[in-house]
């Protein structure tokens, strides 16, 4: 997985949880972005830490799933986020998105 230490959320992103998945949109450049259940949690978790360490950790307890295959489904997530600015690396602590 690829090494960041914290992630922050910008504060043009905002999200809305529906069922178990989830729909984000970045109000300045109009992107959206739906999440299934799995990356829907793994989004809960980035939010509420920051911290990919902690979403693997979380991820494994509540899933059924081998370590690398959720290590490399967890940093393409993230390289997808990133790719689309509805994630940031950052040293700062996490930003807490709006809800829509």
């Amino acid at each position: 997985m690829s090494s960041y230490q914290s992630l922050q959320i910008p504060e043009e992103v905002v999200y809305e949880k529906i069922g178990d998945e989830a729909v984000l949109l970045h109000l300045e450049t109009g992107t959206y972005f739906g999440l299934n259940p799995v990356g829907s949690r793994m989004w809960e978790l980035l939010t509420a830490s920051g911290d990919p360490q902690v979403v693997l950790d979380h991820i494994q307890e509540e899933y059924d799933v081998e370590d690398e295959v959720l290590r490399r489904d967890l940093d393409q997530l993230i390289n997808e986020l990133m790719s689309k600015k509805l994630i940031l690396a950052s040293s700062d602590p996490v930003g807490k998105p709006a809800p829509i």
